[in-house]
């Protein structure tokens, strides 16, 4: 029996040889360009400038960033107090921005107690002589419904606080033009 011969592999001088030691044009680099000189102008830039510069700024220079206008987001404070708010028969102003992290709190001690109404109740069935078993599945495993019931409570707000955001931006633009 003879042994098949070893692979041949392309010489490094092989432009298709992604493994080689020779110099390859850049990824994006166009053909008979060299990769240190930057292109004339790139797509949407101003002459001269690569993409993404600020006009006023030399190329390679680091962009200040995204702005955010600090209104972006109202703060719960802004707007109308909470009486008037609650009082608003045309429903210009919520009141659930200012106190849903109030009202997700309430959420979290309801599902507590009823993870404690559960224990409670497995100690009253042991107690009573009908099965130790009770105690032991409320105390490990009561606590997933009271879980599930947080997530989509605390689902359910931030869907709520959404549109009310949506609505108050969008009213902004309406009020602009």
């Amino acid at each position: 029996m003879s042994t098949p011969p070893p692979p041949t592999t392309p010489p490094p001088s092989d432009p298709r040889d992604p493994y080689g030691t020779s110099p390859q044009q850049p990824y994006g680099t166009p053909p008979g360009q060299s990769a240190d000189v930057p292109p004339a102008q790139t797509y949407g830039s101003p002459q001269g400038q690569p993409y993404g510069s600020s006009q006023g700024q030399p190329a390679g220079a680091p962009s200040p960033g995204p702005q955010r206008s600090s209104g972006a987001f109202p703060s719960p404070s802004d707007g109308p107090g909470f009486f008037k708010a609650l009082f608003d028969m045309q429903f210009r102003h919520f009141v659930t921005l200012k106190f849903a992290s109030f009202i997700y709190m309430l959420g979290i001690a309801v599902a507590a107690l009823f993870w404690l109404m559960e224990i409670i109740s497995g100690i009253v069935v042991a107690g009573s002589g009908q099965g130790g078993g009770v105690l032991v599945a409320a105390i490990l495993l009561g606590w997933i419904p009271p879980l599930i019931w947080i997530i989509t409570f605390r689902l359910s707000i931030e869907f709520v606080i959404a549109i009310i955001r949506t609505s108050q931006n969008t009213s902004e633009l309406v009020d602009r033009r």
